[in-house]
């Protein structure tokens, strides 16, 4: 899903109200088409990958936190 820009940061923001199930615990390096979390909507699991080479730099959910269509689910840069 494509991040949103806010004042030069890019953010990965959830496609749809989900359960975060599978949020990595530290930055990293991504590449693209790789998985970086898996989100469950309606007992069906979602990959969102990364769509270009960055940066995590921050990860704004815990797995098991809900999360509303829109929301922050990582800082990347």
């Amino acid at each position: 899903h494509r991040g949103d820009r806010s004042h030069g940061r890019r953010f990965l923001c959830c496609p749809r109200r989900a359960t975060s199930r599978c949020a990595r615990g530290r930055p990293r390096q991504m590449e693209p088409g790789e998985t970086l979390c898996i989100i469950e909507a309606m007992k069906v699991l979602n990959e969102v990958t990364a769509e270009a080479d960055g940066e995590v730099l921050e990860i704004c959910v815990a797995d098991g936190d809900l999360v509303e269509f829109g929301s922050c689910l990582m800082r990347i840069g």
